[in-house]
């Protein structure tokens, strides 16, 4: 059996880094890079990816 994932983002206006710059070191649940983080390692956890 096969398993298809999908990841759907909202506009992320611009936000690459995960804050938004308000205060210094401020972490937030968000931008470009924490989606990458989560699509890497769900890859590394499936056999058959494609890119």
């Amino acid at each position: 059996m096969s398993n298809i994932a999908f990841y759907v983002v909202s506009d992320v206006h611009g936000y690459i880094f995960p804050t938004d710059f308000t205060s210094r070191n401020q972490y937030q649940p968000m931008g470009l890079l924490l989606a990458n983080h989560v699509i890497e390692q769900d890859r590394s956890s499936m056999t058959k990816v494609l890119k």
